[in-house]
């Protein structure tokens, strides 16, 4: 239960925090998922699919990578963004990465926690 009343008994946690609504903790909000027309990897495609999720009743999304850093362009407090996917050219989604060869991993890794 969550209250504003101090309860006998309660326990106390430090380092967490309770949201009121739903969490998806696994979307790509840079993709163009209600197929509005909009073009993937925009900032409109990660507002409309924002726009979506709280209407759902969805209050927190985790981004867990998408095609562009729109996501995490957006800094959105309710958007928790991942950057662009990763991957040896040719690879995993191929229209959807940047190609990144081993030896370029780090320092693009580093460009996206800079961003």
């Amino acid at each position: 239960m969550i209250t504003h009343t101090a309860q006998d008994n309660a326990e106390t946690l430090t380092g967490t925090f309770a949201i009121a609504g739903l969490v998806d903790c696994h979307s790509h909000s840079t993709f163009d998922v209600s197929d509005r027309g909009l073009v993937p990897g925009s900032a409109e495609a990660v507002a409309g699919n924002m726009r979506d999720y709280f209407a759902a009743g969805v209050t927190a999304v985790r981004d867990t990578g998408g095609v562009s850093m729109a996501a995490v362009e957006a800094r959105n407090p309710r958007l928790i963004a991942a950057g662009r996917f990763l991957a040896p050219p040719g690879r995993y989604f191929p229209d959807w990465t940047p190609p990144t060869e081993a030896d370029g991993l780090v320092d693009a890794a580093r460009a996206q926690i800079a961003a």
